[in-house]
């Protein structure tokens, strides 16, 4: 009876060993990268998201951290709407699957041209032409704003301890204008959600440029 207790403690220490030697196994010598592919691009290339993933051929599978991967190219990339981080066995590679935002509406701003999605997220800035498929807006400031950012998204100051009389109304003045700036854009945007609808729904053909 004694000599069988023993055997049952072998055979688990045995079995911990084992289990902790395939775990060291699996994140430092087996699933080596063989190859980083990206599908469903089409206004950055291919090579430049790989690259921007921080993947190298040769790192181990499982210690890519693909959430923060996924989280870093939406920052970076404002054309990117989902973007989606696997990994494939048989060859060893990482998959990056993304589908990219669609610009439906363009705010002219010194003779120049920036583009937004239908939700105000600003794709990019500095268009001299005017693309066909997209409605025109004037007079929305966005200065301010960056690729990627959302229109509307203004925050507001909060009050700071010590302020003098003429900073307080600095700020509030601030605070007035910047919440000016989000009505215009949310009234623009809903115009715009509508145009588009009507469109959709009646069927009268492609979007132009409507002011």
């Amino acid at each position: 009876r004694k000599r069988r207790g023993n055997l049952v403690i072998y055979y688990v220490i045995f079995s911990i060993l084992l289990v902790a030697t395939l775990i060291v196994l699996l994140f430092t010598v087996l699933f080596p990268v063989e190859e980083v592919r990206v599908e469903g691009v089409s206004h950055y290339a291919e090579e430049e998201l790989a690259q921007a993933t921080g993947i190298e051929l040769g790192d181990k599978l499982l210690r890519i951290p693909f959430g923060r991967i996924e989280a870093a190219l939406l920052e970076e990339y404002p054309y990117l709407d989902t973007v989606t981080v696997r990994w494939e066995l048989f060859p060893t590679a990482v998959q990056v699957d993304v589908t990219e935002c669609r610009a439906v509406a363009a705010i002219e701003e010194d003779g120049q041209y920036a583009l937004i999605t239908l939700d105000g997220k600003l794709l990019e800035r500095g268009f001299f032409l005017l693309p066909s498929d997209v409605l025109l807006f004037r007079g929305i400031d966005v200065s301010e704003k960056e690729p990627g950012e959302y229109l509307g998204t203004w925050r507001q100051e909060t009050a700071k301890g010590g302020e003098t009389a003429e900073e307080k109304a600095d700020r509030a003045e601030r605070n007035e204008l910047a919440e000016a700036k989000a009505e215009e854009e949310k009234e623009a945007l809903m115009m715009l959600r509508y145009l588009l609808e009507a469109v959709e729904e009646t069927g009268i053909g492609e979007i132009t440029n409507l002011t």
